[in-house]
């Protein structure tokens, strides 16, 4: 082990050592006493208990969330159940003497009552006879007014939806488990919509079932009377949430407190919240490494809560990774109760596995006595895990015959489990938060290491575990802490002085991250290939999903929950071989996180073959088309190069000319063919006497690695980047924003662009686009527009400099301070293009999902001197309320102007 593992998880022990376990029991059974009572005042009250004490820990972020349900919306095929609420629910035996037995009582145990269960008409008592079967759907008799016995399982949807139909008074089911008074926990038989029929559901004890055995066997004709004052309706469900600390991407902990256990699932969130108490004591004590990611708590409904609350956002939150908990603190020798360790979701290769992998022996090393497997996750609290390059892992127990029974009491809580558990995720979160450049670099290096090992056999999976490789290094390379890139410098001893290497221009963070990038190209390029189309994929359904293009419209996990009745379960089956339920196929969930409208059905199930996953191309086809008819997926269009020629020609651009082009090609659909067929359709329409010109900005400030014309790649988008490779384009030795050019023209026009100017400089490529009455097209937003910039230097506005360097024609690197940096855009459109719009001299057609624009770059350059000269101050950002070192310099430079 290095010194600086050692160092590391010396830190991390003494953080578990931490760790109390009488608090968390406190804090557990503080949940418990209120979510066990199952209904939507209950899990309120154990929300307001998980939040009470984390207010009372220090935590200042705690927010409650209410999430609108009513029984009918779903998101991604998930039903949210109405608000229900119960006061009473009793159920009695009368034999025929009229004496009374007790065989169900809420008030005594809340599990007695099914969850979600109706009330009796009223809320009054009914009565009835009881019919003893299997399965009621296959009963010969008659069901209205009778109770339903049922004899084997716990019923499901369709059983209490047709015993509603059949005017029953109620089921009644009696599961064996630990202890003989304990009733089993029946959360999924009383539907949770509220389109189908239900009838009230009891949960008795095995002592209950069996006395009601021996009183319908005394008495054939017993009567049951039963009593339930229970509401469903639209309210709202809670979801706990909040954070500590600061930094991005942020690191979450997650469980559910809707369950009625101590161990289910009050022992996660108890265990969660004791961890945080510990990190937020510990955030300003010198003798523990500096929090350097925020850490984010997640606390509602099983599944559903985080699936409404993650489709409310207005885009994705960002994650590093995170862990959710969920059964925690049973004794795997009383139990038995084996520990999941859960590493991430099934072919979604993520470093965090790495670190909870060593939190756990850290737990075995310092408490010991677990009993623990490793297995990929299924479908888990951490839906945010799903997304690509976000890491989730999961502790999670089984809990023997205690499990979904009230006999999951604090009774069962083992204080060495929970220390075990404990002491597992607070080093999980601890090396998580802190985690710093150099320990990224570590665990990257061991990943490097272990595939070289792999790439050296033949193992049939090689390639497999070569992607997964690759995988696991982009997200340890997205975890490194990087500097701020561009500062107000004007000379290359501040950034010396300030940390950057003398001897070659770079951040040490910068050399990190370019030392993982090496090793993704080293494994990269062991790699044999794309993963082929498959024998068994026909030339159809090839053809097919080829032009198939799918969006999913929601976030998290797919399911078919909604599809309530028999007709849509059946559609379901039989247009994609899939079951409505709880979830769905791995595949098909997996195969829906890649649904983001950038790749064809056929680039997805290639990619996903490539990492291990056994997926039918004609299934996938079948589940796209099925997904877009339900409207949980849309499919994008594809634009071919007739389409794109058409549209090229019909706004104006001429054979000839000299085009700027300004690209970013997803926001239009899916183009057929890629950057190739895009130059391609450019090329033909402007004829080989036009120069095509396209922005490849690489933003080489010192720091960075130092502009190299023939090797530095475009920021500016993949097409940029492919264009700049052609043969017999040439690229401008600008080191902040190069251009590229091919054609006639395109010499002259890059020679102007020196490395020691302006990015806009008059006398440089945009003065020179200027004379030539070039044009510029907008395949892009507007405010990409790099000429709406000219006005700024062409008037002499005092703009902060940038300070970038590039290697020259020796080999050697030169520094220049650049006058006037370009910087913010948020007034091209409204200053700048509506105004040539209006004038009908930029022109717009529409392309797919988006436009296009084009305008001649002599009036796109006038118009910016026209509005810099009436307002030197329009370009501060955020409508002039922007604090950054630009807008600073730019309000007091104000008035004052270079000499020209």
């Amino acid at each position: 082990m290095s010194v600086m593992k050692q160092q590391r998880m010396e830190e991390a022990r003494k953080v578990a050592r931490l760790f109390d376990v009488q608090r968390a029991k406190h804090d557990i059974v503080s949940i418990w006493e209120k979510a066990r009572w199952m209904d939507t005042k209950a899990v309120y009250g154990g929300v307001w208990a998980a939040a009470r004490c984390l207010r009372e820990a220090g935590i200042k972020d705690v927010r409650i969330v209410d999430l609108p349900w009513d029984g009918r919306k779903s998101v991604g095929g998930w039903i949210m159940p109405p608000a229900w609420f119960v006061s009473r629910a009793r159920l009695e035996a009368i034999n025929g003497g009229g004496r009374k037995t007790v065989l169900a009582d809420f008030s005594r145990n809340p599990q007695n009552i099914v969850y979600m269960s109706p009330g009796t008409p009223g809320g009054g008592w009914v009565r009835g006879g009881v019919v003893v079967c299997k399965d009621p759907t296959h009963f010969k008799g008659k069901l209205k007014g009778k109770f339903v016995f049922l004899t084997e399982g716990i019923g499901s949807f369709a059983t209490c939806d047709f015993l509603g139909k059949e005017e029953a008074r109620g089921f009644i089911l009696s599961v064996p488990n630990a202890k003989r008074d304990a009733a089993r926990y029946v959360n999924y038989t009383v539907p949770l919509d509220s389109t189908r029929a239900c009838v009230p559901g009891f949960s008795l004890t095995p002592a209950a079932g069996e006395k009601l055995r021996q009183l319908l066997a005394a008495d054939p004709g017993l009567v049951l009377r039963a009593q339930v004052k229970a509401l469903r309706r639209k309210g709202t469900w809670p979801l706990l949430t909040g954070s500590i600390g600061e930094g991005d991407p942020a690191v979450y902990v997650c469980g559910h407190i809707d369950e009625i256990g101590a161990q289910d699932n009050a022992s996660g969130v108890g265990t969660a919240i004791e961890a945080m108490r510990v990190l937020n004591a510990i955030r300003d004590s010198k003798k523990f490494a500096p929090q350097l990611k925020k850490v984010v708590f997640f606390f509602s409904v099983e599944i559903r809560g985080i699936q409404c609350w993650l489709n409310q956002q207005r885009s994705a939150p960002n994650f590093l990774g995170g862990i959710n908990l969920d059964m925690v603190g049973a004794d795997p020798r009383r139990e038995p109760a084996k520990m999941s360790v859960l590493l991430g979701y099934r072919n979604r290769p993520h470093f965090s596995a790495d670190v909870l992998l060593e939190s756990v022996k850290l737990a075995n090393r310092e408490v010991g006595g677990m009993i623990t497997d490793m297995r990929p996750n299924f479908v888990s609290d951490g839906m945010f895990g799903i997304d690509h390059l976000t890491g989730h892992v999961s502790l999670e127990q089984k809990t023997g015959k205690t499990y979904h029974s009230s006999a999951d009491t604090p009774v069962v809580l083992s204080n060495k489990a929970l220390k075990w558990s404990g002491a597992a995720v607070l080093a999980y979160l601890y090396r998580m938060t802190r985690l710093d450049n150099q320990e990224i670099l570590r665990i990257a290096s061991g990943v490097f290491q272990a595939a070289r090992q792999v790439a050296a056999k033949r193992e049939d999976d090689r390639d497999v575990q070569l992607r997964k490789a690759v995988i696991r290094l982009k997200t340890l390379k997205r975890a490194l802490k990087m500097p701020a890139i561009y500062r107000d410098w004007r000379s290359a001893e501040a950034g010396y002085a300030a940390g950057i290497r003398r001897t070659n221009g770079l951040w040490p963070e910068m050399e990190q991250s370019i030392q993982i990038d090496e090793w993704i190209s080293a494994i990269g390029s062991r790699i044999r290939g794309a993963q082929p189309v498959l024998a068994q994929d026909s030339r159809n359904a090839v053809r097919t999903a080829a032009g198939l293009v799918p969006q999913a419209l929601f976030r998290g996990f797919l399911s078919f929950e909604d599809h309530v009745t028999e007709q849509q379960a059946a559609e379901l089956y039989r247009r994609t071989g899939l079951s409505a339920g709880w979830g769905t196929a791995p595949w098909a969930w997996m195969f829906a996180t890649y649904c983001r409208g950038k790749q064809t059905v056929l680039e997805i199930v290639n990619e996903m073959r490539g990492v291990g996953v056994d997926v039918d191309l004609g299934s996938a086809i079948k589940l796209t088309e099925y997904l877009e008819d339900r409207e949980l997926m849309r499919l994008r269009p594809v634009i071919t190069a007739a389409v794109l020629k058409a549209k090229l020609r019909r706004i104006g651009v001429r054979r000839n000319s000299v085009l700027m082009v300004h690209s970013s090609l997803s926001r239009f659909g899916y183009m057929q063919g890629g950057p190739p067929m895009v130059i391609d359709a450019i090329l033909k329409t402007i004829g080989p006497g036009g120069t095509l010109v396209m922005p490849t900005h690489s933003n080489c400030v010192l720091g960075t690695p130092p502009y190299n014309p023939a090797t530095s790649p475009s920021n500016t988008g993949a097409l940029t980047e492919y264009f700049r490779k052609m043969p017999g384009v040439v690229r401008s030795p600008h080191p902040t924003h190069s251009v590229a050019a091919l054609g006639p023209a395109a010499a002259e026009l890059v020679e102007a662009h020196r490395p020691d100017r302006a990015p806009m400089a008059r006398d440089g490529f945009w003065g020179k686009l200027y004379d030539r009455d070039g044009h510029v097209l907008l395949m892009c937003p507007i405010r990409s527009s790099t000429i709406f910039h000219a006005g700024e230097t062409w008037l002499g506005l005092l703009q902060p400099p940038l300070l970038a360097h590039a290697m020259d024609g020796d080999g050697n690197r030169q520094v220049n301070v650049l006058p006037n940096g370009p910087w913010h855009v948020d007034h091209f459109e409204p200053t700048m293009a509506r105004p040539l719009m209006s004038r009908g001299i930029m022109k717009s057609a529409k392309l797919g999902e988006s436009s296009i624009y084009f305008a001649p770059a002599r009036a796109m350059a006038e118009i910016s001197v026209e509005v810099n000269r009436r307002d030197p101050l329009v370009s501060l950002g955020r409508a002039g309320k922007c604090k950054c070192f630009y807008c600073a310099a730019l309000r007091k430079n104000a008035g004052r102007r270079k000499p020209r």
